[in-house]
């Protein structure tokens, strides 16, 4: 009879049958797993905040580039109102040049016209000017002529 006892029996056979070696190397390897684990999350945490970051930053250059892109146009809404604005003075004041120049030619033309008579009753007319009659036509005509060349 063999004296050894049922549980030096089952150490032996686990010994043997690898099962012990197998926990051991996994509690072993658990160690490992968790520090590759660690390492593994910190990858993911830096790589989200790396990206949460640079989305942040997209967003910031896109906001500046809106903002660059409004100034723009409004600085070039800004230059074609001024251009606009300094073309319509000038087109006015022009006009009023015009208007008084017609208004000197009106007064040239109804000095004339009032010295137009007929003498008969006629279709025939006869215009008797004085010689400062003429004067004054022609200074006004003058004066017309002037403003329009400024």
């Amino acid at each position: 009879m063999n004296n050894t006892s049922p549980w030096a029996t089952i150490v032996i056979a686990l010994l043997s049958s690898g099962t012990l070696w197998s926990v051991l190397q996994w509690l072993l390897g658990r160690r490992t797993r968790k520090q590759q684990n660690l390492k593994d999350a910190e990858a993911l945490s830096r790589a989200q905040r790396e990206a949460r970051d640079s989305e942040e930053k997209r967003i910031e250059l896109l906001a500046e580039a809106q903002r660059t892109a409004q100034r723009t146009a409004l600085e070039s809404a800004a230059a074609r109102f001024d251009s606009l604005d300094e073309d319509y003075r000038a087109c006015r004041d022009g006009l009023r040049d015009v208007r008084g120049v017609a208004f000197l030619l009106a007064d040239a033309m109804n000095l004339i016209m009032s010295r137009v008579q007929s003498p008969t009753g006629a279709d025939e007319y006869i215009a008797v000017l004085t010689a400062g009659d003429v004067e004054k036509a022609r200074f006004a005509i003058g004066q017309a002529r002037e403003r329009l060349y400024q």
